[in-house]
């Protein structure tokens, strides 16, 4: 069984002086096209809304930053990145938003007019209370 904290030391050795979470400038739109691409919203199997954005654990820093973008969230290692790392060699770190007010106060408005996918359906409905 792979060993998550092997994995991530062995992740932020090889990134160690190269980034910092601060380094980046991110913006609304560069964030909404972000989403786009590597990011989704679903519902849990009890009804909560859940915002989620995925990267290969070697953006690890990137995840960071857009966290402290965002003022909410947490990254953390996938189940399925701890579980599958060693067959499929995609170790994930992945964003996972449930609080209802970051959703509706943070993730919503600043997607608002930005979307141009499917995901804007989606991110309509959500929306909505």
């Amino acid at each position: 069984m792979l060993n998550f904290e092997i994995l991530k030391q062995k992740v932020m050795k090889a990134l160690e002086g190269r980034l910092n979470p601060i380094n980046y400038k991110l913006t609304s739109n560069w964030f909404a096209g972000f989403v786009e691409a590597e990011g989704g919203f679903y519902t849990s199997s009890k009804g909560q809304p859940i915002f989620t954005l995925t990267q290969h654990m070697s953006d690890w820093t990137l995840m960071e930053a857009i966290c402290l973008f965002l003022g909410c969230g947490k990254v953390a290692p996938s189940i399925r990145a701890v579980r599958y790392a060693g067959q499929d060699g995609r170790p994930l770190a992945v964003i996972q938003i449930t609080n209802k007010d970051a959703l509706h106060d943070v993730i919503i408005p600043m997607l608002e007019g930005r979307i141009h996918s499917l995901k804007k359906c989606r991110t309509a409905s959500l929306g909505e209370s």
